[in-house]
């Protein structure tokens, strides 16, 4: 991720908790921080959380100090595996469930509850978004086999207007796997 936004902008930096993993990413030539707060007290115009948000300890602490690190009209992007995803909701699969809901996952989120939090923490929610990352292929192959990766073990089965389908139809559901969340100061 930051070697793609990185090149797009002036200046970024990452917050990255796990020692060896922020190591890596220093030696990449990245600038990292491994808490929220260790970050310099400049202002950012986008600050994102890609699947890091439900591993949060504290959410509303680290929403808040996150805010205080938004530059005027900047935006919060968090991106978080979705409580309604089809897998979970729908077809109840015993295996993507235990393979979801691990230690280091502390909450699933719905568009309600990740709006409260952004809300709680002061924050204009400007638009969630339902997202489906995987294609049908994938739910097949969890249905059936226990496991993901059927977008690579079947992939003779992704077709991009089956997929394209698949993904309008889990949306207008509200059963995507991933939520998007804007957001911004008011």
């Amino acid at each position: 991720m930051l070697d793609r936004l990185g090149p797009l902008t002036s200046e970024y930096a990452a917050v990255e908790p796990q020692e060896i993993t922020a190591s890596f990413l220093t030696q990449l030539g990245h600038k990292v921080y491994r808490r929220v707060d260790k970050v310099p007290d400049a202002k950012f115009d986008v600050i994102t959380l890609f699947h890091v948000f439900e591993h949060l300890n504290t959410p509303l602490d680290t929403l808040n100090e996150l805010k205080r690190k938004l530059a005027p009209g900047g935006k919060l992007v968090v991106e978080v595996p979705h409580a309604r995803d089809f897998l979970i909701n729908t077809a109840n699969c015993s295996a993507f469930k235990e393979h979801t809901f691990w230690s280091e996952h502390l909450i699933l989120h719905t568009r309600s509850s990740l709006s409260a939090m952004l809300k709680a923490s002061g924050l204009e929610v400007a638009a969630i978004s339902g997202v489906q990352r995987y294609p049908l292929a994938n739910a097949l192959h969890w249905l059936a086999k226990g496991l993901g990766g059927g977008h690579v073990t079947w992939s003779h089965f992704c077709d991009h207007d089956l997929d394209n389908n698949w993904q309008n139809i889990l949306a207008k559901l509200d059963l995507t796997d991933t939520l998007i969340a804007e957001a911004h100061i008011p």
